[in-house]
């Protein structure tokens, strides 16, 4: 199966969710993240901003703000590429490409050499650490020359058994889903 076609098939899995088992799943998942020992050091996170589907975000970045550690998301500069800017609050959002909350043009932009750890989005991954994006390309072109700590989240439901992957995609270094952490 390549990979529109996973696509489609995920996306088709993730319309029949429950919103309590979403809700259920997204808890665990953050606890699980904030609990990981990678987080709990980093002085410098990367989180994306969630949207609808994804796996709500909000309390891993409040947590980190909690904690007095910065947090970087990113902002879509041209196609296919995106760069990482620090948000204070979540008045540092408005609405960018996509309808995705972005940076606003007054935050500071975070060179990837200062980031940490990084919690990463997918539609699907499998437990080797490959991921399915919705296919932009942003997260592989920006990863591609990082070497932080990536952490996958991923409903377990929408877990795939494997994710066909090409020499331009990066793998992740730890998988979490709400009943899983595995470390690769």
């Amino acid at each position: 199966m390549n990979k529109n076609e996973k696509r489609k098939e995920i996306k088709q899995k993730q319309s029949i969710l429950s919103p309590e088992y979403c809700h259920f799943a997204d808890k665990a998942i953050c606890n699980r993240i904030l609990s990981l020992h990678e987080f709990q050091t980093a002085d410098v996170i990367f989180c994306y901003i969630s949207m609808e589907n994804e796996i709500d975000t909000r309390p891993i970045i409040e947590n980190a703000w909690m904690m007095k550690k910065k947090v970087a998301v990113p902002k879509c500069t041209k196609k296919g590429c995106m760069e990482l800017y620090q948000i204070h609050s979540y008045e540092d959002l408005e609405a960018g490409k996509y309808g995705i909350p972005e940076p606003k043009s007054k935050c500071l932009p975070v060179p990837p050499n200062t980031i940490d750890f990084a919690v990463i989005p997918c539609l699907s991954c499998d437990l080797e650490g490959w991921r399915l994006g919705h296919g932009g390309g942003y997260y592989d072109r920006y990863l591609e020359h990082t070497d932080f700590i990536t952490a996958v989240v991923c409903r377990h439901q929408l877990l795939s058994e494997s994710i066909c992957h090409e020499t331009h995609d990066k793998r992740m270094n730890i998988v979490v889903t709400e009943e899983i952490m595995r470390f690769l």
